[in-house]
């Protein structure tokens, strides 16, 4: 008896472990970030109190057709799924920067965005950011974490399923 409780405790230190370090990770930033923006913010104190003006360096806009050309041609098919998620994401960004309607929001001549429809779009985006980032580039991370949060609700594929059970 006293065993179990000595396992049953060593696998909860594992799995708080294990969040500890998946919360580290989500909460720090790398030292050569830090350090970039160290250096970024004691530039801008000095200029502030020099009374000198500082020229910010905007970041550069996406090419947008680009963007179309890599995304939606047969170079896609070099492309890691994570790196089309995060290309889709840069592209939708770009697109909703131009002025123009979200491309993940439904738009066409039978049927009209609603307001859902926008939190829906913003959600689905946010999800796959999430699951970009936290995959840091490895596609198996990207697509377990994304199957993770995502579910599959075809009927259809439910239903093939059932039966084959």
């Amino acid at each position: 008896m006293p065993e179990e409780i000595i396992q049953e405790q060593e696998v909860n230190n594992e799995v708080d472990l294990v969040d500890d370090i998946t919360a580290w990770k989500a909460n720090t930033v790398s030292r050569e970030q830090y350090e970039r923006v160290q250096a970024e913010r004691d530039r801008f104190a000095r200029a502030l109190m020099n009374n000198e003006q500082v020229e910010v360096e905007a970041p550069e806009k996406p090419d947008i057709n680009q963007l179309r050309l890599e995304l939606y041609t047969e170079d896609v098919q070099r492309l890691s799924d994570v790196e089309i998620a995060a290309k889709t994401l840069q592209l939708r960004k770009a697109i909703i920067d131009d002025g123009q309607i979200d491309p993940f929001v439904p738009f066409g001549q039978q049927t009209g965005p609603e307001e859902s429809d926008f939190a829906t779009a913003e959600r689905v985006a946010q999800v796959l950011q999430e699951c970009v980032d936290y995959s840091n580039g490895d596609n198996t991370i990207f697509l377990a974490e994304l199957n993770r949060r995502t579910m599959d609700i075809n009927p259809i594929s439910t239903r093939a399923n059932a039966r084959r059970r």
